[in-house]
């Protein structure tokens, strides 16, 4: 009973998904999967191509919703946004502004390992750009500041007791003994 049941359903499952499926024409429905590429899902980063103005316009939006995103101390959009401009997905490529975000992303507890992939790619002086911008985007937003130094003690020095000695225990004193009746 349960058997049918489930195959009763299931058709009538497969049925509604293939009355809603749109017609194609069959040309078409033979034509290899692998040269149309999925539509990107909402909210991902793709690559721009040229000549795309209005998949140019909304890349821009994009960066500029994850850039202000990232501003207000997202970390996550922090490191979405370092590999946007490590990779060049919908913004030119930008190795220093990468390290930026990908060091602020870290230093606020994101784990991922791009920043040290990055740091495998950039040169010297991309590296010395980089940290340049990320002084001034840091004296620019309070939200961006460096996180405090913690105040644990050297390895190497001793703490300092600050209690007293504790008082020698009084003797005991021996009883009077009276004599005198």
């Amino acid at each position: 009973m349960k058997y049918i049941c489930f195959t009763v359903l299931l058709t009538v499952a497969l049925t509604l998904v293939a009355a809603d499926a749109p017609l194609t024409p069959p040309a078409a429905s033979q034509a290899p999967a692998s040269k149309s590429a999925p539509p990107p899902l909402k909210g991902t980063i793709q690559k721009t191509t040229p000549g795309a103005t209005a998949a140019a316009k909304n890349d821009a939006n994009d960066i500029a919703s994850l850039r202000a995103k990232a501003e207000r101390g997202n970390v996550i959009a922090q490191y979405n946004l370092g590999l946007a401009y490590a990779d060049g997905r919908e913004t030119e490529m930008d190795l220093a502004e990468a390290f930026v975000w990908l060091s602020i992303a870290a230093q606020n507890g994101g784990t991922g390992k791009a920043l040290d992939a990055l740091l495998t790619k950039m040169s010297s002086l991309q590296i010395n750009e980089g940290r340049r911008r990320l002084d001034a985007l840091r004296a620019g937003n309070p939200l961006l500041k460096a996180p405090a130094p913690s105040a644990a003690p050297a390895a190497d020095t001793k703490a300092v007791a600050t209690t007293k000695a504790p008082a020698p225990a009084p003797t005991p004193r021996k009883p009077k003994i009276s004599t005198t009746n």
